[in-house]
């Protein structure tokens, strides 16, 4: 795992923020009007989108995806699922008309797609549960389960951190995570 993401990790080059933003903020452009920031964490912990009143566009970035789910990973100093629910609430309150993502093209329906992904991941808990109530005692056992066919080491890792992200949201990460950090 640690050796396919080296490779990623040469491809990015290190930025430093100009500006931090907390969400609540206002930007002004000329080709899309006043944008206002909202702060979705969940997909990351420091992900904003810019919602467009007069228009009625979310621009969402990574947090919500027209035909995939936004990965969401463990983090040991937070419950990213729960902030990506919580966030996915907030932008679906926004009313916005049409999404621009990160990935994929533009799409109406912002409200139902919400639903959907978290539809998603009642499905997933469900599942993870199954395979911990069937015997899976570490979260690569879970892993195991959900995906049988052999992962790549990139895959992997990123199936490693969801299934630890599901496990802490649902309250069963006692002796599963503390294991997986050790």
């Amino acid at each position: 795992i640690t050796g396919a993401f080296l490779d990623v990790r040469q491809r990015f080059d290190a930025v430093e923020a100009n500006q931090v933003f907390e969400g609540g903020e206002t930007i002004a452009t000329e080709a899309l009007g006043e944008l206002r920031v909202v702060f979705t964490p969940g997909h990351a912990p420091g992900h904003i989108c810019f919602y467009s009143e007069r228009d009625g566009w979310l621009i969402a970035g990574d947090h919500v995806l027209p035909k995939i789910t936004p990965h969401v990973a463990w983090m040991s100093e937070r419950n990213a699922l729960a902030d990506f629910h919580v966030s996915l609430d907030a932008v679906a309150a926004l009313g916005a008309r049409m999404v621009a993502p990160g990935h994929g093209d533009p799409f109406p329906d912002l409200a139902e797609r919400a639903v959907e992904i978290k539809r998603h991941h009642e499905s997933r808990c469900n599942k993870i549960a199954e395979a911990l109530d069937g015997g899976a005692a570490t979260p690569h056992e879970v892993v195991a389960v959900l995906w049988p066919k052999a992962l790549s080491p990139f895959n992997y890792r990123f199936a490693i951190y969801e299934v630890m992200a599901h496990i802490k949201y649902m309250g069963r990460e006692a002796g599963l995570v503390k294991a997986f950090e050790e």
